[in-house]
């Protein structure tokens, strides 16, 4: 059972901490005692008659721990117990007497034990002030802007064991913080984008320090995402908006139907903008074929076209389907058909995707 022993000096608070769930304290000659551990994993149910045992749910990593100090010796008297909650047990595999479908004989698993928690120390009092990792501005007056990011920077240690308290259930590593970063982006807008009707609209920026090489652009108006394609380019701490397009405004793919049969299967799309080099496209399919004993059309499985051969001519794109594994024995003459296919449309890392349905039947 998680619980708190001893607390003599401590700030505590919930934070997001690099994405993740932990706590903040502030320590000195006082010590304290804290329980981080994770919680235990489910059991697994036992299975009922000609069932098996549902495997255990793993543990819960412990929580992290974000803790300031003035003296590192204050660090002995801190008790902690980060460690991973244990697993669940696995259930019990029902009985198989008399059952139409005997399965092989296999033994649910034990969850596995979670892992424990991260260690941040910080030589100071006072709590770091919050990342800036998004910024949000009318794009009316973006033009000639810098946008601020911050960032904390930490070195990776050993020998959080000796630190502490010699009771404390805890990883080895820990991390201490080095230095809070900054960087400032100066905006730019293109003529092409400043002619546009931006009334409204707000641009969003979200730039990781720590992880991003580039930042994440998205418009809003109204609070509202905008579907949107954000042509731009970064250097040097430059952000530079080439062109703005909007999702209802490039795509106009129309489903031309199906060429071929049995494993020469290709579907055909035509869009205008096939032709536009500025654009990458590519399409994903969930395929659906229709029993007439149920009436029903029944999945058949999914596919990519980027493992798939690809030929365009002109503003029509056909993708062979017929040769993926998952569509073996498929496509025979007069079967029929549905498919979801998605259009991605993509400028560098950036793209925005289009979903459209279609029935079609393979050609007599």
């Amino acid at each position: 059972m998680k619980s708190i022993l001893n607390i003599l000096l401590l700030l505590l608070v919930n934070l997001s901490f690099s994405n993740v769930l932990s706590k903040e304290v502030i320590v000195d000659e006082s010590g304290l005692t804290l329980d981080l551990s994770g919680y235990a994993g489910r059991d697994g149910r036992n299975g009922g008659r000609c069932e098996l045992g549902e495997d255990g749910g793993d543990g819960y990593s412990g929580e992290d721990a974000i803790i300031y100090f003035s003296n590192l010796l204050h660090l002995q008297n801190v008790e902690l117990d980060m460690s991973g909650g244990l697993g669940g047990t696995a259930g019990r595999n029902g009985s198989f007497y008399n059952c139409d479908d005997f399965p092989a004989y296999s033994r649910a698993r034990d969850g596995q034990r979670g892992q424990y928690g991260h260690i941040y120390l910080i030589l100071r009092s006072s709590q770091l002030e919050k990342e800036i990792k998004l910024n949000e501005i009318s794009l009316l007056n973006t033009s000639g802007i810098s946008l601020t990011f911050s960032g904390h920077s930490w070195i990776q240690e050993t020998g959080a064991r000796e630190l502490f308290h010699n009771e404390s259930d805890i990883r080895d590593e820990y991390r201490l913080f080095d230095r809070t970063i900054y960087e400032s982006i100066d905006v730019e807008l293109s003529p092409s984008v400043l002619d546009m009707n931006l009334e409204g609209l707000s641009l969003s920026v979200k730039y990781d320090l720590n992880y991003s090489r580039e930042p994440k652009l998205s418009l809003y108006k109204d609070n509202q995402k905008i579907a949107a394609l954000i042509d731009f380019e970064f250097k040097n701490s430059k952000l530079f908006i080439k062109n703005i397009f909007f999702k209802k405004d490039i795509f106009n793919t129309k489903f031309l139907g199906p060429i071929g049969v049995g494993v020469e299967t290709a579907l055909s799309f035509k869009d205008p903008l096939f032709l536009s080099s500025k654009f990458e496209n590519s399409f994903s399919f969930t395929l659906y074929r229709y029993h007439p004993f149920i009436d029903r059309y029944v999945i058949v499985g999914g596919a990519s076209s980027k493992y798939l051969a690809v030929i365009q001519n002109e503003d029509i794109i056909s993708v062979t389907i017929g040769g993926v594994s998952v569509f073996k024995n498929e496509f025979s003459p007069g079967s029929k058909y549905k498919v979801k296919v998605s259009t991605y449309k993509s400028i560098g890392k950036n793209g925005l995707s289009s979903v459209m349905e279609h029935y079609f039947t393979i050609a007599e």
